[in-house]
């Protein structure tokens, strides 16, 4: 009997572990495990400053890095790189059927739509009508795809991983402080044709506090997402959210429970022929 209840006990931690792996990756918030869905980035007191061109179903995420997860090896600053064990915050948008500008890929190189996260601290002051930098409060950081053509920009011919933005900053003393050192986000895209269907944007947190202390970005904190037409100063949105307070933990997935439900018997067979053994 303690054999069994041994066997199904290590059973039951294999299935779990291997369902916290974070390995999958798509652009789509909506499907890939650990996302915890927020506001429409057009609703009421969510939407602070902007024309209200878009609709996406905010989403967020917090998690530990893990063995398989295609953001483990990403080359960072000096000879550091994102590592199985760091702490990994994540901001992600579903675009709605209705509600938004064109979406579509403008085919010349160039981004149609942009997507920049201001990740704000404990003191952040968001509010409608308020959303710029200083008010996410000292020690804030803003990180943003490119605003122009270059090897970076997602396109739909060329989906996966983006391991550059475009210039990241730190709010500090007042002033915004460029962080051009390494890569301390990614991003990936999901596409429906030439529309831009969803994106799951990353940023590396022990790497950011390691080579900015003065950066002040936790867990629980606001963050505004600046959905925004091209380079436009005027085409943008500016929509209100909250990181996760801890690190997800995902539900096993439907191959890990149906490799422990198979791994059951078999240790219950191990176990009566371990007792068969001590008998004879």
């Amino acid at each position: 009997m303690k054999i069994t209840k041994w066997m199904l006990a290590l059973t039951l931690l294999l299935a779990g572990g291997s369902g916290i792996s974070f390995a999958q990756i798509t652009g789509n918030p909506g499907v890939d495990a650990g996302w915890i869905e927020e506001q429409n980035s057009a609703a009421s007191g969510v939407d602070l400053l902007g024309s209200g061109i878009f609709s996406a179903n905010i989403y967020a995420t917090a998690f530990t890095l893990a063995v398989g997860s295609p953001l483990v090896g990403i080359s960072s600053v000096g000879s550091s790189s994102w590592s199985v064990g760091d702490t990994i915050v994540g901001v992600g948008g579903l675009f709605t059927a209705t509600g938004n500008t064109s979406l579509t890929y403008n085919g010349n190189g160039s981004p149609t739509t942009r997507f920049v996260v201001k990740y704000g601290t404990s003191t952040a002051n968001f509010s409608v009508g308020n959303a710029s930098l200083d008010n996410g409060g000292n020690g804030a950081v803003l990180l943003g795809t490119y605003d122009d053509a270059g090897a970076d920009v997602f396109t739909p011919s060329t989906p996966g991983l983006s391991l550059t933005v475009d210039a990241p900053t730190e709010y500090t003393g007042g002033i915004q402080v460029g962080i051009t050192s390494g890569n301390f986000g990614a991003v990936m895209t999901a596409w429906n044709g030439t529309q831009l269907a969803g994106f799951e944007s990353f940023m590396d947190l022990t790497i950011l506090d390691a080579q900015f202390p003065s950066a002040n970005v936790a867990l629980g904190d606001e963050f505004v997402l600046d959905l925004q037409q091209s380079t436009s100063t005027s085409l943008y949105q500016d929509s209100l959210g909250t990181l996760p307070s801890a690190v997800v933990v995902p539900e096993p997935t439907t191959l890990t429970l149906l490799t422990a439900a198979m791994m059951l018997p078999l240790g219950a067979r191990w176990a009566r022929s371990l007792r068969t053994f001590r008998k004879g």
